[in-house]
């Protein structure tokens, strides 16, 4: 059995509480897009995990595993191969992807023994992204952790965009643990649904309340989104906690430009970056096209 998880971005973050367990309470709108991990899930006689890329062994999957079996009755064995494509920590969501995307299989596999609410309530034990790749809808906001989602319901809306993933890696808690106080400001989100409601501009409002605490920690990342902001993007934000940046664009022209400078400036950072180019025709309509895909 062979199944794909997609990536995801933050066209939004805001941070608007603290919530007991260290945890803060944010909202954010998320746009679920085509980078795709590979997942092949065989019956096997003992449990094994691997990556083709040889990366190290990602304890969402054995979570998955532990919760979903434990709350069926069952003990099946599986040998399970993730050929990863989503940047690992590049705050495009894989790990959450794969894990939502597995516990979706799992329950296909034995005829749907979980509601959707159990395989939620699952998915939150496992991490705070992963209730949303459990939902089908492109463009989501949720909210509190993660566990409170809702599908946005707008008109389409054409642009270009770019992901690009510097190979940083960055903590989610580190990050997390930065933000001392809340400063409650004019929420991003909301103001981004007004304008998606009435069919108007959205891009200039987008943005992202982490990455004040991500430049901190990791102050080559203001030098890359200075970088990036010169090739004419509407918008420059991270995603999620980082390390990945997107570009917004209106034509195809400026992100071809910036493809063409990358290379100069990997070697003037001495680092590799990764490159993901799209085209969104509408919210479900979000297309590669870059050269590698």
């Amino acid at each position: 059995m062979k199944i794909l998880s997609e990536a995801k971005i933050n066209l939004t973050l805001d941070i608007l509480g603290k919530l007991p367990q260290n945890y803060h309470y944010i909202k954010s709108i998320v746009l679920k897009i085509p980078i795709y991990d590979e997942i092949k899930v065989d019956y096997s006689d003992k449990d094994e995990v691997s990556f083709e890329n040889n990366l190290v062994q990602d304890s969402n999957i054995e979570k998955v595993k532990d919760l979903f079996f434990s709350k069926i009755g069952k003990s099946d064995k599986f040998n399970i191969i993730i050929k990863k494509n989503i940047p690992v920590g590049s705050g495009l969501g894989g790990g959450s992807s794969n894990a939502a995307k597995l516990l979706l299989l799992f329950n296909e596999i034995y005829n749907y023994p979980l509601s959707d609410e159990e395989l939620i309530s699952l998915g939150e034990q496992i991490g705070s992204d992963v209730p949303l790749f459990l939902r089908k809808e492109k463009l989501l906001l949720i909210q509190s952790k993660g566990e409170k989602i809702f599908p946005l319901y707008v008109n389409d809306y054409e642009f270009y965009f770019s992901v690009i993933y510097p190979n940083i890696k960055i903590s989610t808690k580190e990050i997390y643990d930065e933000v001392k106080e809340v400063e409650i400001k004019e929420e991003k989100s909301e103001k981004v649904i007004d304008k998606l409601i009435k069919s108007e501009d959205f891009i200039p409002y987008l943005g992202n309340d982490l990455e004040y605490y991500a430049f901190k920690i990791k102050p080559e990342l203001k030098e890359i989104k200075d970088f990036l902001l010169k090739y004419n993007a509407l918008n420059v934000i991270l995603t999620g906690s980082g390390s990945s940046f997107v570009s917004f664009f209106n034509s195809p022209y400026p992100l071809y430009s910036l493809s063409n400078h990358l290379e100069v400036f990997q070697k003037e950072l001495n680092r590799k970056f990764q490159l993901f180019l799209f085209h969104a025709l509408g919210w479900e309509k979000i297309y590669r096209i870059d050269t590698q895909k």
